[in-house]
């Protein structure tokens, strides 16, 4: 059933009413549920946009379920998982105001992912969503490149994050950030 997440809202709705499951894990890899798989799509795909919109709104999946074993993303967490070109096309930041319209909750994971791929949209998007300072300051260990494979590192904040991934200058707007005790709308 995941792969219908990638190219067809109409088969998803077939699926169901079939009675598949859309809160099940992926039970061969213990995954992502279909939303959170759905989620982490591309920017460009606006089927995965519909497919994320009506297992929300047709068939209620909590945009907040738990995290899965092996992949442990959020759902918002997937889908800040994008390099800025994609956002630029709007359907990955669609997503992500969808998921914070209905209450999706901001982790620092989101903020820590989103300055790791340099992407001032959809950290601006969190900022002016509910971000917390605290947020900005908490550290995680995370892909030090996404580029490349590497062993996770740990980051002391946000700002850290995008430095070990050479966005200097979005580093040194999130020290101001961290260092002010304020957020304001805009990192830029």
């Amino acid at each position: 059933m995941h792969r219908t997440i990638s190219n067809c809202p109409e088969m998803l709705a077939r699926l169901v009413e079939l009675g598949a499951d859309v809160h099940c894990f992926r039970l061969a890899e213990n995954g992502p549920t279909i939303l959170q798989k759905g989620a982490r799509r591309p920017g460009w795909d606006h089927n995965v946009g519909l497919v994320v919109r009506n297992l929300v709104e047709q068939y209620g999946v909590d945009v907040n379920e738990e995290r899965s074993h092996d992949q442990g993303w959020t759902t918002l967490e997937a889908a800040c998982y994008v390099f800025p070109n994609d956002a630029k096309y709007g359907a990955t930041t669609d997503i992500v105001e969808f998921l914070l319209g209905r209450g999706a909750i901001i982790t620092p994971l989101c903020l820590h992912t989103a300055a790791a791929f340099g992407n001032e949209v959809l950290g601006n998007l969190l900022l002016s969503s509910g971000a917390s300072i605290a947020d900005l300051q908490k550290p995680t260990h995370i892909r030090t490149s996404y580029w490349e494979e590497r062993d996770l590192k740990h980051c002391s904040d946000v700002a850290e994050t995008a430095e070990l991934n050479g966005h200097h200058e979005l580093a040194e707007k999130l020290r101001g950030f961290i260092g002010s005790g304020r957020i304001s709308a805009e990192v830029n």
